[in-house]
């Protein structure tokens, strides 16, 4: 699944690996991406957040977090 996460950490989405971790540790607007190995996902997802990241005219969320469904189910739930 590293690969599948990495699309999003490269981009600077913080992944919630446990359900420790602190998702909304700021004031401002958190986006959440529920990411996962399938299709809708890979197709049409990650490449949307990829390329709001990239994109230097998007004014861009206070913070990015991501959790893998079926991978990280504590995290999951906590969210």
């Amino acid at each position: 699944m590293k690969p599948l996460n990495d699309d999003l950490s490269d981009v600077g989405a913080k992944e919630l690996l446990t359900p420790e971790d602190k998702v909304m540790a700021h004031s401002g607007i958190t986006l959440v991406v529920i990411n996962s190995v399938c299709g809708c996902a890979e197709g049409m997802v990650r490449p949307a957040i990829r390329r709001i990241m990239a994109d230097e005219s998007i004014k861009k969320p206070g913070s990015v977090v991501t959790v893998f469904v079926g991978q990280d189910l504590d995290a999951t739930t906590r969210l």
